[in-house]
């Protein structure tokens, strides 16, 4: 498995299939090796998810990947969670004209299993030095704006790790739709469209200057 950027970038996993649990350090060049069922393929599974149009613009999950197709695809057999979250965070070296926070990105998504189907249940976006949360609450999708300074006194997952312990963390959040036309629908298409929103408003509040919501691609691949 071949990492094509120079950059650093952790993929994470939790129930998701037969993975570990955690954040996992992508390497320039890496090796995968285990005894048979100990999570190699469900593994470059994921990465193959992260990596994909689909998860990066509309975060599916389901259909991204030959044979993962339900969430009996996709939930860990071993947890038997009904959540599953899977995401990344990486950092790109600043060129000599950008500002160094610039270059961090990052997302992590938390689906639950419902009536048979795995829908979004919170989100969580790094871009620069601002994050961007949302999450499903009472019919409506709140969001919440909070900075995050990457420490180069860490190592790249301890910086990761506070990234997960911020989308699993409660805080106060604001609502995203002020009218009542905006009735909370099951589906991806309402999220991004809060996720829009949540910007505007955040903008306009000057809580936020610019966000990206369509992160940079992981640009993992797999060695033939």
């Amino acid at each position: 498995m071949i990492n094509k950027r120079l950059q650093k970038y952790a993929a994470y996993s939790k129930s998701f299939r037969g993975a570990p649990d955690g954040w996992h350090n992508i390497r320039s060049c890496n090796f995968l090796v285990g005894e048979n069922s100990t999570g190699k393929s469900s593994f470059l599974q994921l990465l193959e998810i992260l990596d994909s149009r689909e998860h990066l613009i509309l975060m599916d999950i389901t259909g991204v990947v030959d044979g993962l197709d339900s969430p009996n695809d996709i939930c860990s057999r071993i947890s038997k969670s009904q959540e599953v979250t899977i995401g990344f965070m990486l950092k790109r070296s600043a060129g000599p004209k950008e500002p160094s926070d610039g270059q961090n990105f990052g997302r992590m998504v938390t689906y639950r299993l419902k009536k048979g189907e795995l829908l979004i249940d919170k989100v969580t976006i790094l871009t620069g030095n601002r994050i961007l949360r949302i999450k499903k609450s009472n019919g409506d999708l709140p969001h919440r704006f909070e900075s995050f300074t990457y420490l180069d006194s860490l190592t790249h997952t301890e910086n990761a790790m506070r990234l997960e312990k911020i989308h699993f963390s409660s805080s106060r959040f604001k609502r995203t739709f002020d009218d009542d036309e905006h009735e909370y629908q099951d589906g991806n298409i309402y999220w991004l469209n809060a996720l829009r929103a949540a910007i505007a408003k955040g903008s306009a509040r000057r809580e936020v200057t610019s966000f990206r919501t369509r992160l940079p691609s992981t640009a993992c691949s797999m060695a033939q």
